[in-house]
């Protein structure tokens, strides 16, 4: 026997000693025999391979896939009838699963007790469930029937609402800044609305009143003069006459103005024409101009007031002449029906 020779269990060889120590537990030399070539080897498992995709068995149609990996019984092989490695020599793992259903739950109890309601019953996809890209149930997971055993329901006892009228809004702009104006606020039935068949709001929504009630200042326009006419011959000279048209109106707006009595002047001239004197200075008495026009009334209903007035300048009185008799404004009353619908009544 080789003095230096003994035998390495680890690698079943005549070795010298493992890193030169003679003690080492796997190494081991017999001075009386010879190391035994034949003992049983069992097999022992190498190294997994890295996992791969790989078909699903049992997939005809559409393949599906799996990942796997495998390992082989050499490190060592089993020899000398010793044993095989033990264990499984390939896994599969991630398998494409398809979902299904799992079995009807039972029917729920009725939504409500009376009246329409519904029983419903439920499935879940999760026998199993889907993994690994695996499709999902087909279907739906909820059902539902009408309970047609339930009593009506008992109606129910409502009491009716009657409505309520808000606060008054603000006045609205007068219609008019002088010569009498309306203006209106309103209310609304909302506090609260009538509900449950309850009553209308009693009264008007709108209620009206008189505003700027002052006349309106007076705007005159006035033509220019026409030239001096001839209109009437005596023995001593003649009389001329020249016109111009006199606008007037007490109104807030000047395009509301009214073409009042043409204003005419007149004077005397001697025969030669050397001298004219005024007709004034001769005396005439004053002459009422024609009425004007009922003005707008003030109200629409419930009684109101029209106007008018005719000035005296039809002559006015000159060099020592006499007033107009009688007055210059007159005034009535109008619409004297009672309010109905919205127009409601007028504060004065």
């Amino acid at each position: 026997m080789d003095p230096y020779c003994g035998w390495d269990n680890n690698k079943d060889l005549c070795t010298p000693p493992p890193n030169d120590d003679p003690l080492d537990k796997d190494w081991e030399q017999s001075v009386l025999s010879c190391p035994v070539l034949n003992n049983p080897v069992n097999g022992n498992w190498g190294p997994w391979s890295k996992w791969s995709p790989c078909p699903q068995p049992g997939q005809n149609d559409v393949p599906e896939y799996c990942h796997c990996r495998s390992r082989t019984c050499d490190n060592p092989l089993p020899a000398f009838g010793g044993n095989d490695c033990d264990g499984h020599s390939y896994e599969v793992t991630n398998c494409t699963r398809n979902g299904q259903w799992t079995e009807w739950s039972s029917w729920s109890s009725c939504s409500q007790t009376c009246g329409m309601a519904v029983r419903t019953r439920k499935r879940t996809c999760g026998n199993p469930e889907p993994a690994f890209g695996g499709k999902s149930c087909v279907g739906l997971d909820r059902t539902e029937i009408y309970c047609t055993s339930n009593p009506p329901c008992p109606s129910l006892s409502v009491s009716p609402i009657d409505g309520q009228w808000s606060e008054w809004s603000a006045w609205e702009e007068c219609s008019a800044p002088c010569n009498r104006g309306m203006q209106l606020r309103r209310r609304r039935c909302d506090n609260p609305s009538p509900q449950n068949d309850g009553r209308d709001c009693v009264g008007c929504n709108v209620e009206y009143q008189n505003c700027n009630s002052q006349l309106c200042q007076e705007e005159r326009r006035s033509s220019h003069w026409s030239p001096w006419l001839i209109h009437n011959l005596t023995k001593d000279g003649n009389y001329q006459q020249r016109f111009r048209f006199v606008c007037r109106a007490q109104v807030p707006d000047s395009r509301l103005i009214r073409v009042g009595p043409v204003k005419t002047e007149e004077r005397f001239c001697t025969a030669d024409g050397a001298n004219c004197i005024d007709k004034a200075y001769i005396g005439n008495d004053g002459d009422w101009s024609e009425w004007t026009t009922w003005s707008s009334c003030s109200a629409t209903c419930g009684v109101g007031v029209q106007h008018r007035k005719r000035a005296c300048d039809n002559p006015r009185p000159s060099g020592g002449g006499s007033d107009c008799m009688g007055e210059s404004a007159e005034e009535r009353s109008c619409n004297l029906q009672q309010c109905t619908g919205l127009y409601c009544r007028t504060v004065y």
